[in-house]
């Protein structure tokens, strides 16, 4: 959790020196905070699950829960794929130097 927090400090502090040096150009910086999103490596595990009476919403529930995800679930991939598009869009015309947490609350303790 230590090496995950550092991480994510440094990429803020990143987002925000990069983003004012770089107004002056017209460029905007923003970042995204991911947390657990749903991918082809989760559906591998899946299929090695220890309960096979499980569904796919049971299982990831679990693993949500049990990882302290408020939301109790996996992102999907199309939810940070929004939050890109938002950011790239003309809706965010006035921000820069922000990050977004698409995490289900998960990043509010890193």
């Amino acid at each position: 959790m230590i090496a995950t927090s550092s991480a994510r400090a440094a990429l803020l502090n990143l987002t925000h020196s990069l983003a004012h040096e770089f107004t002056q150009y017209g460029v905007r910086v923003n970042s995204i905070l991911l947390g657990m999103v749903e991918s082809a490596q989760w559906k591998r595990r899946f299929e090695t699950r220890s309960d096979p009476n499980a569904t796919w919403e049971q299982w990831t529930g679990n693993i949500a829960k049990n990882r302290g995800i408020p939301m109790q679930r996996l992102g999907k991939p199309e939810e940070p794929a929004r939050a890109l598009v938002f950011l790239a869009s003309p809706l965010a015309s006035y921000t820069t130097g922000s990050t977004l947490d698409v995490s289900g609350g998960f990043n509010k303790h890193l």
